[in-house]
């Protein structure tokens, strides 16, 4: 029988102060394990809270996100995912505000791309606003690329947004827009990858990413490259 997991409030601030601690005292070469340890124990113990701390998760992501403005931002990111899946599973109200101050927080790459992806498997139609922000004004090329991703995979992004995507002179979001558009597999979708994959384009490596997209659609043979 497995160790029980605790479920008070106390246990869950107990759980993120062992996470940032661990954080903070990284091992010299390596992953993280302590870290990783703690970050499991944190988001079983958020999991675990009854439906009446719903408030309470959203207060911890709130002074989290307050966090990403530190010179260790990268600790309070950790603390940000262990609490995500329990907002996210509960469907937490009041957490747009506080998400759509990650989704446009200029630190935490790698955080936002988990951000927009619970987004848009939580409620796309809903936080479409934030992920349609993301796409056009983030300072991050990356950032811009994923939160594009998610809107056109969530089929929330516009026909003249997809215009402007596929047109984009970032790299990254053309490349992310089209796997979005292989992820939805439509008609229109194949339309659009269809032209990118026939003729020579002057970004190569998208040339041949819509080539194998259409293959795995079964559209047509790939002429190699990668998604």
């Amino acid at each position: 029988m497995g160790r029980r997991v605790a479920t008070s409030r106390a246990d869950a601030a107990d759980a993120l102060a062992v996470l940032r601690a661990a954080r903070r005292e990284p091992p010299a070469s390596g992953p993280n394990h302590a870290a990783e340890a703690a970050r499991d124990r944190a988001t079983a113990i958020f999991r675990a809270l009854d439906a009446g701390n719903d408030a309470f998760f959203v207060e911890c992501l709130e002074e989290a996100a307050a966090g990403l403005d530190a010179p260790n931002w990268e600790d309070e990111a950790d603390v940000c995912l262990a609490i995500l899946d329990a907002i996210v599973g509960r469907r937490c109200p009041g957490a747009e505000t506080v998400l759509e101050r990650i989704a446009m927080h200029p630190h935490g790459t790698w955080l936002h791309g988990v951000v927009m992806v619970r987004m848009g498997r939580w409620d796309a139609a809903r936080f479409a606003p934030i992920m349609r922000k993301a796409a056009l004004t983030h300072p991050d090329e990356f950032v811009r690329a994923l939160a594009a991703e998610e809107l056109v995979i969530a089929g929330q992004a516009t026909p003249a947004e997809l215009d402007a995507f596929l047109a984009d002179a970032s790299h990254d979001m053309r490349i992310h827009v089209s796997r979005g558009l292989a992820e939805r597999g439509n008609p229109d979708a194949i339309r659009r990858l269809a032209p990118i994959a026939l003729y020579p384009q002057k970004d190569e490596r998208w040339h041949e990413q819509a080539n194998v997209l259409l293959r795995y659609l079964g559209v047509m043979p790939a002429r190699g490259g990668s998604c």
